[in-house]
């Protein structure tokens, strides 16, 4: 670019030296006949009207032509800065996807052993292990809440498909609902807690397979969005 403005340079001083020296330096015709002086003078005289028409047109496209490049330099920037946004945002898409589809896989993981047995088939295991397989339904939903108030997945949310917004509300609903029901940690990781067999039931009914649903509905989802 900087090569070709500097011949296009080159060109313009050459014919305004090449007008203006003769017109200003040259030998002028005699008066009688008009004959003699400068033959180059003389030329440029007898034709300025037409040589002026040629630099009318030579800076006109001139004009045109930095024009057009200075509006494909100007393109070139807004495509790098879309380019950089677009890429900027398939990483936060990325990044949250990822990050939800693990939480989401392990709350629905714990949250499988409750749906699939009844109180009496649960308590058929040992004291320590209902107790465990308790607890980490119940922390890994909250996990799994938490997931859905990170940073990440705030500034995807808003990039997601239309199609993926109902069922992302509605896991997130059932986590907050699942939340509130449950024990507090505190009461939960005490050396001497046991779930009651209300609470069994409270997580083998109707609240764990929700999770599970819903769980399964927005892994299927987000497995087949494709970021793009």
């Amino acid at each position: 670019m900087h090569r070709s403005n500097a011949v296009k340079i080159l060109i313009l001083i050459v014919l305004i030296s090449a007008i203006l020296l003769p017109a200003i330096f040259g030998e002028v015709r005699l008066v009688q006949g008009q004959s003699g002086g400068d033959p180059w003078r003389n030329f440029v005289l007898d034709f300025q009207t037409i040589i002026g028409g040629f630099l009318a047109v030579f800076a006109a496209w001139w004009t045109v032509s930095t024009m057009e490049k200075a509006d494909q330099a100007a393109q070139t920037r807004h495509d790098q800065i879309i380019e950089a946004t677009v890429f900027r945002d398939k990483r936060v898409l990325l990044r949250a996807k990822n990050h939800i589809l693990e939480n989401i896989s392990n709350a629905k993981s714990f949250c499988s052993y409750f749906t699939q047995r009844n109180v009496a088939e649960i308590r058929a295991e040992r004291p320590k292990t209902v107790t465990i397989r308790y607890n980490n339904a119940l922390t890994f939903v909250a996990k799994l809440n938490k997931a859905f108030s990170d940073q990440d997945w705030i500034d995807a949310k808003y990039l997601l498909e239309p199609s993926l917004i109902a069922p992302c509300v509605e896991l997130q609903n059932a986590c907050d609902q699942f939340h509130w029901l449950s024990p507090s940690k505190e009461e939960r990781f005490a050396p001497e807690f046991s779930p009651t067999d209300d609470q069994l039931e409270w997580l083998v009914g109707n609240n764990s397979i929700l999770i599970v649903e819903l769980s399964e509905q927005l892994e299927k989802a987000l497995t087949q969005w494709k970021v793009v």
